[in-house]
C-alpha cells in the first residue's frame, strides 16, 4: 500500500510538472509571435509577389500597401531602423466630405481622410493621415500625423502609386516621429461593391506624381 501511494504522488508530481512545461512552452511561442513587430536593420523593399488587394467587409473601399516607418539614426545606433507594415484589413466611415480610409497593418494603423469632389470635373483628395505606432492590444501605442500628402485622384480613376514616397509624420507637440514610407499604395472608393468583389479596381488607374522625398 505505501509502495502504491508513494507512486500515485510521483505520477501526480510528473503530471504537475509536465503540465507546467507545456504551459510555459505556450506562453513562450506567444511571446514570440507578439514580438514579431521588433524594429530590423534592413529597409523593406518592395515585393510585387506580396502585394495584394484587400476589401472591406462590404466591398466599398479596397485597397492594397507596402510599406514601412522609418526612425532616424541616434546616438546609440549609426545607421537607420525600420518597423515593416503588414496590411492585414481594410475598413471606411463616411464623413461630412468624404471617407475615412483605414489601412490595418500587423505593427500599426494607417487612416486616411479622403475627401471627394465636387463634380467631375475636380479630384478626389487626402487632406491628412493618421498613423497609430503599434499593435491592437498595446495601449501606449503612438500616433503621429501627416498633411496633405499629394495623394489624388479624379473620380473616374483609383489611386496606383508603386514608387517609393517618404512623409515626415509628426506628433500632436510638432516632434518628429518617424519618416513613413510607402512603397506601394492603391485605393478606391466605390458604390458599386459588385465590381470589386473579384478582387479588381473597377476603374482606370491616377498614377502617382513623382516621388515626395522628405528627410
Amino acid at each position: 500500500m505505501e509502495i502504491g501511494r508513494k507512486l500515485a504522488i510521483m505520477a501526480t508530481v510528473v503530471t504537475v510538472a509536465l503540465a507546467a512545461i507545456g504551459i510555459m512552452a505556450l506562453i513562450v511561442v506567444v511571446k514570440l509571435k507578439l514580438s514579431s513587430c521588433d524594429l530590423v536593420a534592413l529597409e523593406p523593399r518592395l515585393n510585387l509577389k506580396e502585394l495584394a488587394n484587400l476589401e472591406s467587409a462590404d466591398a466599398k473601399v479596397m485597397a492594397n500597401f507596402q510599406g514601412y516607418l522609418r526612425y532616424s539614426q541616434t546616438r546609440a545606433s549609426a545607421h537607420n531602423i525600420f518597423l515593416p507594415l503588414k496590411l492585414e484589413a481594410v475598413g471606411y466611415w463616411r464623413t461630412q466630405n468624404g471617407v475615412q480610409v483605414v489601412l490595418s497593418a500587423d505593427c500599426g494603423r494607417v487612416s486616411f481622410d479622403y475627401m471627394l469632389a465636387n463634380g467631375s470635373q475636380g479630384k478626389n483628395s487626402v487632406v491628412s493621415m493618421t498613423i497609430t505606432i503599434g499593435r491592437g492590444y498595446e495601449q501606449a501605442a503612438k500616433v503621429c500625423h501627416i498633411y496633405h500628402p499629394n495623394i489624388m485622384a479624379r473620380p473616374s480613376k483609383h489611386y496606383s502609386c508603386r514608387r517609393q514616397v517618404s512623409y515626415s509624420c509628426i506628433s500632436p507637440e510638432g516632434q518628429l516621429v518617424a519618416i513613413l514610407v510607402i512603397t506601394a499604395l492603391g485605393f478606391e472608393v466605390r458604390d458599386q461593391p459588385e465590381k470589386l468583389r473579384a478582387g479588381e479596381f473597377s476603374t482606370p488607374a491616377e498614377y502617382c506624381n513623382q516621388p515626395k522625398e522628405e528627410s
